[in-house]
């Protein structure tokens, strides 16, 4: 009697007392799978902390503007001026742009692209001159930048201080002509005749000279013909 209610005993002890959970795992991936617990508890930890700063930095400054509202308008019409500056720029930035990029269309005496014109300081830039005679002509100053002046006649012409970077002047006279301090950065020379010319402080910066004549063409202190 006694052992069979000794073993009931027993058995209600063993049905009611829940058995710790013996886990699979070794001692050494129990510290690893805390420590991958606790990293990631601590990333969250610190997405928290970081939106609450953006929050707090945000109150301080509605705090701000309810404190000092002509403060806040100043700022608010300094930004509207720096908003403005921009886009002026930017316009400006758009129309040197296309006049690059556009041809000039001159007009008055700057049109009459003859031989002896008087062209001085004209706007003629990224035009095709190609084949055309302005012997003689003076463009002292004048703005050629870009302008197609293939086999162009420019014998004795006075070039002086003109801007004729990036244009083509393949195969054209320049004999004897007249181009101190004339920029010719980048321009197509090929083959041109640059015999007897006044080239003194002229920039050939980039220029293709392959095959130019440059007989008995005064060269000093011109750029990029070393």
């Amino acid at each position: 009697m006694n052992k069979i209610i000794l073993a009931t005993i027993l058995s209600v002890i063993l049905l009611t007392t829940p058995f710790a959970s013996v886990s699979a795992q070794s001692p050494e991936e129990q510290k690893k799978e805390a420590n991958a617990k606790l990293k990631e508890k601590i990333k969250e930890l610190m997405k928290e902390i970081v939106s609450l700063k953006k929050e707090n930095e945000s109150l301080k400054k509605e705090i701000s503007k309810l404190k000092n509202p002509e403060k806040s308008q100043d700022e608010t019409k300094s930004e509207t001026k720096t908003s403005d500056k921009t886009a002026k720029t930017t316009k400006q930035t758009t129309d040197t742009t296309k006049q690059t990029t556009q041809p000039a269309n001159p007009t008055g005496k700057c049109a009459n692209l003859v031989r002896g014109a008087l062209l001085m300081k004209c706007d003629l830039h990224g035009m095709n001159l190609s084949g055309k005679d302005l012997s003689g002509a003076r463009l002292e100053g004048a703005n050629l930048r870009n302008a197609n002046l293939e086999g162009a006649n420019l014998q004795w012409a006075k070039l002086q201080g003109a801007d004729l970077s990036g244009a083509n002047l393949k195969g054209a006279n320049l004999e004897i002509a007249r181009l101190q301090g004339a920029d010719l950065s980048y321009a197509n020379l090929e083959n041109a005749k640059l015999w007897n010319a006044q080239l003194q402080d002229a920039d050939f910066t980039g220029a293709n000279i392959i095959g130019a004549d440059f007989g008995s063409a005064n060269i000093d202190g011109a750029k990029g013909l070393d």
